[in-house]
Order: C-alpha cells, then sequence, then structure tokens
C-alpha cells in the first residue's frame, strides 16, 4: 500500500470515527498482530483525535490471561474493538465488550462483528465531520498494554506531545533514520510501547517502508533482496541501546574514524610499575630529605 492510498483510506476512517462519537471517554482498542488494516485504523484514529488503546492479543487467546483482557477492557471503556479474525478473538472479545461498543474484525466476521470494510467506506460527510477534530498536543495518544503477568496490568500511556518529543530525539542521535527513506523490519508489535510510539511512528515521519520481520530474519534470501537503508528492530527493550548503530555503513565509518569505544588498557612490568612510586615531587622531596640526613650524619 503506498502513502497515498493509506491517507485517503486513513481519512475516510477518521471520519466514520468521528461519526460513531468515539472520543477520549470512548477510545479504540485495538487487539490484534500488526498488519495494513491495523495501521490504517491506528493512523485514522490519530487524525481524528480519538486514543488508541493496545492490547495484546495473547490477552484474548490464553485462559490464564483473560483476566488481563477484562480489565484492560474495563478501564479504557472503548467504543470500538478491532480484531484481526473473528473466528479466533471474536468470543472471548464480546464476553468483555460493553453493550454499547461495537466490535470489527478484517475476517471472519460473523454476525456479531462488522466488516472492517464498513469502516473504510467512504461517506457524503465523512470530511465534514473530521473537520476540527485535531487532538489537543497533551491529550493521549496511545496507551499499550502488554507483558504475560497474569496478576498485573501493565499499561504505558503517551501523548501527542510525548510522540513527537520522541521523534525529535531520534532525530538528534540518528538523523540518518529521519533524513532517509528507511526500510524498516519490525519483529516488536505495536502493542509495545516501543514498537507501536517509536518504531512505527519513525516509519511515517520518514517516509519509510514496513516489512513483517517475522518474515524477514536478517541474513536471510528475503532480506538479501531488500535495498539500502535497511533497519532490522529486533528487540524494542534495546532500542536506544542500538539506536545510533543501526546503519551498518555509518557505524563503520564511526569505527574507521574515532576506533571502537573502548579503552585501552597498557600493560606496564612490574619493576616499572613499583619505581614509579619513587618518581614525583612529593618522592623527591622526601628523598632529598634522606639524602641531607644521611651528608649530615
Amino acid at each position: 500500500m503506498t502513502y497515498s492510498d493509506a491517507l485517503k483510506s486513513a481519512e475516510i476512517i477518521a471520519g466514520n470515527l468521528v461519526k460513531r462519537n468515539l472520543s477520549v471517554e470512548r477510545p479504540v482498542a485495538i487487539i490484534a498482530e500488526d498488519g495494513v488494516d491495523h495501521a490504517l485504523l491506528r493512523i485514522g484514529a490519530m487524525l481524528a483525535g480519538i486514543p488508541v488503546a493496545e492490547i495484546d492479543p495473547l490477552y484474548a487467546r490464553a485462559n490464564s490471561l483473560a483476566g488481563l483482557l477484562e480489565r484492560a477492557l474495563m478501564l479504557c471503556q472503548p467504543g470500538l474493538i478491532y480484531i484481526y479474525d473473528g473466528a479466533k478473538d471474536g468470543d472471548t472479545v464480546s464476553q468483555f465488550m460493553a453493550g454499547s461498543a461495537e466490535l470489527v474484525a478484517s475476517l471472519n466476521a460473523g454476525s456479531s462483528a462488522k466488516t472492517f470494510a464498513s469502516l473504510n467506506k467512504k461517506g457524503i460527510f465523512s470530511a465534514r465531520r473530521l473537520k476540527g477534530a485535531a487532538p489537543e498536543s497533551d491529550a493521549i495518544a496511545t496507551i499499550c498494554f502488554s507483558g504475560a503477568s497474569a496478576n498485573v496490568l501493565a499499561g504505558v500511556a503517551a501523548s501527542h506531545t510525548d510522540i513527537c518529543f520522541e521523534q525529535e530525539a531520534i532525530n538528534a542521535i540518528a538523523p540518518h533514520l529521519t533524513e532517509t527513506r528507511p526500510i524498516i523490519v519490525g519483529r516488536s508489535s505495536w502493542h509495545q510501547a516501543d514498537a507501536g510510539n517509536l518504531i512505527f511512528n519513525l516509519g511515517l515521519r520518514a517516509g519509510g517502508t514496513f516489512y513483517r520481520g517475522d518474515f524477514i530474519a536478517p541474513g536471510s534470501k528475503a532480506a538479501a533482496v531488500l535495498p539500502p537503508p535497511t533497519v532490522h528492530f529486533a528487540d524494542s527493550r534495546s532500542f536506544y541501546a542500538m539506536l545510533a548503530h543501526l546503519e551498518v555503513e555509518e557505524a563503520a565509518g564511526r569505527v574507521k574514524e574515532v576506533g571502537f569505544n573502548e579503552v585501552k588498557v597498557i600493560k606496564k612490568s612490574k619493576i616499572i610499575a613499583f619505581l614509579s612510586w619513587f618518581w614525583g615531587p612529593i618522592p623527591w622531596f622526601l628523598e632529598i630529605a634522606v639524602l641531607i640526613c644521611i651528608i649530615i650524619g
């Protein structure tokens, strides 16, 4: 999908979200793996100023984690919930939905959910509904729920200001990621805060291309055909640590220019190390004092 097509779809989706009276009190919840529909819904909600609650789809598939799904939906009170496959997640999610919430699925919507295509269908007044829906800078943009603890629900909230600040920080640390149009191969799901806020929005800002890393492994034949600059995000927790070294050519240039980031240890002989104790202003003063005492006698 091109950026032109994505923008058209996202604007249509944004208008339909506003039509449904979604807001901070009735946000969008996404319980699905990364994908095109997932991305379009996320961008559409951002255009309309509607928060998105990214919830780990594992909560809907593991019986031991169903309690976390219930708590997340109770906390967010979403007005619309998106799942990818209704046959896989529809029954579980429906158990914990509020009565006024709407369920949307890309596949196998069935009778309990609406199709994603209906959300991406342009209405006569879509543009008018979208006008004036721009969010406040400090309004919540995303809430990411992830983790597999059966007892603790962890959520990370980010405002539009937070997201913009993070992108400016990335630009200051690694300008090559925003000055070029990188190919981003991600293995971290968007319900994780680093992947959902940092990596996803980095790609949008730089006009990059997204590939799901589950299908493209570094060093594989598929990865070999990807043109530079290609950036692999293997672990979101190490994002900041490896950020400045993601571009192989730049890292090689820095090594050639300034060397490795290490402190060289120069080994000294034990004899020289021992004699060094007798060399210096204070040792000299003491040595002269001893010499004078010997001369005086």
